[in-house]
C-alpha cells in the first residue's frame, strides 16, 4: 500500500526523475505536488486515478505501449485519464454498455460521460463523484460526498441542518453560524457563548457568572498580587517583624472547580468563615473552567496551615467543589527564599539540592503528587530532565551522576516555570507537583514535604543529597512531628 514517503519514479519529456518525500495524505488519499504547480491525486492502492485535467505525465514500464504508474517496491499500476485517453480504443461503459473514449473509472467501475451525469453528483468539496441518492446537501447550498460529510460536517442542534461548522455553546449545544447569532450571545468578560435568555445586562453581553464576579469582586484577575500578609499560629505577624526572615512560611495556591452557575458566591461563602477571611483570597486561572477559581494563602508558618485547611476543606466540600476528581486542578506550595540560607550563595546552594533530592527521587514523587507522569511532563517535570534535553553530556560527570553545578547554572539561568521547582519568582521557589485536594490532611502532607526537602537541603554535604530516599524524609517528618505526612506516606507505601 502507498505510504507518506514512498519514493516513486517517474518519466516526463525531461526525463526521469525520482521524487523524495512528496506523496501527502489527503483526505484517505494521496497527492504528488508538480512543479508546474498542479497535483497528480490518486487513493492509496493506486488502482484508481483520480485526478481530472492534468497534464500528461508518463511512468515508466518497459512491458507495455501504455505509460502506467509505478511505485518502487509495490507490484501496483494505475492509468491516468489523460493517457487512457491517448492510448486505448474506446471502452465500454459499464453502465449502458455503449463504447465511448470519454471514459471515467469511479469506484472501480467504467462510466461514459452521459451515464456520469445520469447518476452522480461532484462533491463540492473534494470533487469526487458520488451517487446522487446519496450527495447530501450542507449549509443549505453545497453538494458533499458521504465521506466529507461524516468528517467534515455535522448537524446544528437548534435548527438540525446539516452545516460544515459548528460553535459549542455553554450549554453544550453545537449550533450553526445563522443560529448562533440569532439565539445566542457572546460574554465580552469570559468569552463563551450563552442562549440570549441569561443575558444580564441589555447594554452589555455579559453571562450570569462573570456578572456575579463584577458584582462580588470576590475573585481577582490572574496578575492580582496583594502585598504579602504573615501569619503565624497566632495570627498576623507585624511587617517589621524580624520572625519573617528567621523562619519558613509557605503560600498555598490551590485550585478547584465548583458548579458553573455562581462560582464567585461559592468562594464568597468560604472566604467569609471565621479564621480564613483576610488569611486568603481568590484569584482566576486560565487553565480552569469556567466555575474553577484559584484559592490562594498569605504566607503561613506551618502552625498556621493547620488551623486553616480543615474549615476551607469542609466548606468547599459541602459547596460541591471538587478538585482531585478534576483534570486540571493543582496544588502548588511557595517557599519564601529568605528561610533557605543566611546568604544568596547558600540559596542557591538549597534550590540545587533540592532539585538534586527531587530528581534522584522521582519515580516516588510522581506517587507521592497523585499525578501522572505525562501530566507532570506537562505542567510540572523533573527540572533535571529539562535541564539535560539543553546538554546532557556537560551537566553529568564521568559516572552519570548530575553536577551540582550544572543544576545551580541551570537554576540562575532557567526561564522555564513549568517544571517541579520553579525557580523563576524573586522572593520565593515554588513546588507544582501536587494534584489539587480537598482532603485537609493530603493539603498539610504537601506542605510538610516541600518544607522536608527544604530541611534536609539546606546546608547538607554535597554527598549526602545523592543518597536521601524517602525512608530519610519519614524520619525527619516524625523528628518534626508531622503525622500527616506519615500517614499518607503509609498510604502510598512510600518507604
Amino acid at each position: 500500500m502507498l505510504t507518506v514517503g514512498t519514493i516513486i519514479s517517474i518519466k516526463t519529456e525531461l526525463g526521469i526523475k525520482r521524487i523524495k518525500n512528496v506523496i501527502e495524505k489527503d483526505n484517505g488519499d494521496f497527492r504528488i505536488p508538480q512543479g508546474d504547480g498542479t497535483t497528480i491525486l490518486f487513493n492509496s492502492d493506486m488502482r484508481q486515478y483520480l485526478g481530472k485535467e492534468f497534464p500528461i505525465v508518463a511512468v515508466e514500464h518497459a512491458d507495455t505501449d501504455h505509460p502506467l504508474y509505478r511505485l518502487e517496491g509495490i507490484d501496483q499500476w494505475a492509468w491516468t485519464q489523460s493517457c487512457f485517453r491517448k492510448n486505448t480504443k474506446k471502452v465500454v461503459c459499464s453502465h449502458c454498455g455503449k463504447k465511448s473514449s470519454d471514459i471515467k473509472l469511479i469506484d472501480g467501475i467504467y462510466y461514459c460521460a452521459d451515464c456520469i451525469e445520469e447518476l452522480f453528483v461532484k462533491c463540492d468539496r473534494c470533487g469526487r463523484y458520488e451517487k446522487k441518492e446519496d450527495i447530501q446537501t450542507v449549509d443549505g447550498n453545497k453538494h458533499w460526498c458521504h465521506r466529507c460529510v461524516e468528517n467534515y460536517a455535522g448537524t446544528c442542534d437548534d435548527c438540525g441542518k446539516l452545516v460544515s461548522h459548528r460553535t459549542c455553546t455553554d450549554d453544550g449545544n453545537n449550533v450553526c453560524q445563522t443560529c448562533l447569532e440569532a439565539n445566542y450571545f457572546q460574554c465580552s468578560d469570559c468569552g463563551n457563548w450563552y442562549p440570549e435568555a441569561d443575558r444580564q445586562d441589555d447594554d452589555e453581553n455579559v453571562c450570569e457568572n462573570c456578572q456575579d464576579r463584577r458584582e462580588n469582586n470576590v475573585i481577582q484577575d490572574y496578575s492580582y498580587r496583594p502585598n504579602p500578609i504573615f501569619y503565624n499560629e497566632n495570627g498576623k505577624i507585624n511587617s517589621g517583624s524580624s520572625e519573617i526572615s528567621r523562619n519558613r512560611f509557605f503560600g498555598v495556591e490551590l485550585e478547584i472547580e465548583f458548579p458553573r452557575d455562581n462560582p464567585g458566591r461559592l468562594c464568597k461563602q468560604i472566604t467569609n468563615i471565621e479564621g480564613i477571611k483576610n488569611h486568603a483570597y481568590w484569584k482566576h486561572d486560565g487553565s480552569l473552567g469556567c466555575g474553577g477559581a484559584e484559592f490562594v494563602t498569605h504566607p503561613h508558618n506551618m502552625s498556621a496551615h493547620k488551623l486553616l485547611w480543615e474549615p476551607m476543606t469542609a466548606k468547599a466540600i459541602a459547596l460541591h467543589g471538587k478538585s482531585h476528581q478534576t483534570r486540571t486542578c493543582g496544588l502548588h506550595v511557595h517557599v519564601n527564599r529568605e528561610s533557605l540560607g543566611g546568604n544568596s550563595e547558600e540559596r542557591s546552594d538549597t534550590v540545587a539540592n533540592a532539585m538534586i533530592i527531587v530528581n534522584e527521587n522521582w519515580a516516588d514523587i510522581v506517587k507521592f503528587s497523585r499525578r501522572r507522569e505525562s501530566e507532570l511532563n506537562d505542567w510540572s517535570a523533573n527540572p533535571i530532565d529539562r535541564m539535560d534535553n539543553d546538554n546532557y553530556a556537560d551537566n553529568r560527570d564521568d559516572t552519570g551522576k548530575v553536577k551540582k553545578s550544572a543544576v545551580k547554572s541551570y537554576c540562575s539561568n532557567t526561564g522555564n516555570r513549568y517544571q517541579a521547582i520553579n525557580v523563576q519568582n524573586r522572593n520565593t521557589i515554588e513546588f507544582r507537583i501536587f494534584k489539587g485536594t480537598l482532603k485537609a490532611s493530603t493539603v498539610l502532607a504537601s506542605i510538610q514535604f516541600v518544607d522536608i526537602i527544604c530541611e534536609l537541603s539546606k546546608g547538607a554535604d554535597d554527598e549526602v543529597i545523592y543518597k536521601l530516599r524517602f525512608k530519610d524524609f519519614i524520619a525527619k517528618a516524625t523528628e518534626l512531628g508531622y503525622t500527616e505526612f506519615v500517614e499518607y506516606c503509609g498510604e502510598k507505601e512510600l518507604s
